[in-house]
């Protein structure tokens, strides 16, 4: 039913935009409309009622609508389309790049660029995978320079032990061959001397075999070392007795200081007694008459500190970084048989030992070795 209520609000009513009313066609949806009066003979006739939003109105702004609605989505999916792409460009432009950056590095790295390295600011996978490039690339690199020193070292090695097996192999040859063509003519005398020589020329040949194998065990087998409880104080004194008859020979002094209290260290008992005999022996080689040599022993809180002290001829300031290096011979060991392994194979010992040793040196004042052997510890 027509409400005239609607019709008399909107002829009435100045304020209102927008008024709506009743549509004949579908009552359910009020529309907007629009009215005017019809006066005929100055009587009111009737009202001329127009609907303004009709069905087909409707229709046509809801396809309009819907239009917009698709044109929107339509350019918001293509803006989102080219945001992806953009973003996907840079994505794959930082991968590339940094992916770039890891091919060259191992493309150099193969051709002998051995100091090459990945410089990497982002993270993630490709980044793991730079520094696991350059660890393992460091890794190579130590490993290389390291076979390379032992390979220097290799032939530094031969042409050492060429020539030091050349001299007594010659004065052997030489003399043997001498007795052997003038036998007839040397006196007992010369043949005895001529004997000497040999024989010394043998000991010092045997001696440096032996050297060479042991520092060659050493080497390649560290796990040989076995350590057991040791009362280092009895081997000390044990070895001082064992050389005190060459010292004697040279009017040279060994004394012993220690404690008869000192708790028992964790070493290799024959790996010990080398390193002892090894250095008393070359300090008596340094060692002039009247000279002394002294073996302390003192207890520290982590171990027993060996101090070996001697009075003799010393060892150059430009010496003392070199004196542990297999074959260094400095200038004070001219005239003295030495085959310079003796302090090589003192300092290998101690490694495996964990152990480190220090010298303090003067010319014409003497020598100190100074080294630790750990306490043995009971569980």
């Amino acid at each position: 039913m027509f409400r005239l209520n609607q019709l008399s609000n909107f002829l009435n009513n100045t304020t209102e935009k927008t008024i709506k009313g009743d549509d004949p066609r579908n009552s359910e949806i009020p529309k907007v409309f629009s009215a005017a009066e019809i006066i005929e003979d100055g009587q009111l006739k009737g009202y001329l009622y127009i609907i303004l939003a009709s069905n087909e109105y409707a229709s046509t702004m809801a396809a309009f609508e819907n239009s917009f609605i698709l044109k929107l989505g339509v350019r918001s999916l293509l803006i989102a389309l080219l945001l992806t792409s953009i973003l996907g460009l840079l994505a794959i432009w930082i991968i590339t790049r940094n992916l770039n950056k890891i091919i060259f590095a191992v493309r150099s790295f193969k051709e002998g660029n051995h100091s090459v390295r990945i410089k990497m600011k982002t993270g993630g996978e490709l980044a793991q995978v730079a520094n696991t490039f350059n660890s393992m690339a460091e890794t190579i690199e130590q490993n290389i320079i390291q076979l390379k020193s032992v390979e220097e070292l290799r032939k530094e090695l031969i042409a050492n032990i060429s020539h030091d097996l050349r001299s007594p192999i010659a004065s052997i040859q030489g003399f043997t061959e001498t007795i052997l063509l003038k036998e007839k003519d040397l006196t007992p005398h010369e043949r005895n001397k001529y004997l000497e020589i040999i024989l010394q020329n043998s000991e010092n040949l045997n001696k440096l075999v032996n050297d060479l194998f042991e520092l060659s065990k050493l080497e390649s087998n560290p796990q040989m070392i076995k350590q057991e409880p040791l009362q280092v104080a009895e081997l000390v004194q044990d070895v001082a007795d064992k050389f005190q008859i060459i010292a004697k020979e040279k009017n040279i002094s060994i004394n012993t200081i220690y404690s008869k209290s000192l708790p028992m260290v964790y070493a290799d008992i024959q790996m010990t007694d080398r390193v002892f005999q090894n250095i008393i022996d070359n300090a008596i080689k340094y060692c002039n008459k009247n000279d002394v040599i002294t073996i302390e022993l003192e207890l520290q809180k982590d171990g027993v500190l060996v101090k070996i002290t001697d009075t003799g001829k010393g060892i150059a300031g430009e010496d003392l970084p070199y004196i542990f290096t297999r074959y260094y011979k400095g200038n004070k060991t001219q005239g003295i048989n030495s085959t310079g392994l003796g302090l090589a194979i003192v300092k290998k010992i101690l490694d495996l030992h964990k152990s480190k040793i220090e010298v303090f040196s003067k010319i014409n004042q003497g020598t100190r070795f100074e080294f630790q052997l750990p306490l043995y510890k009971t569980a």
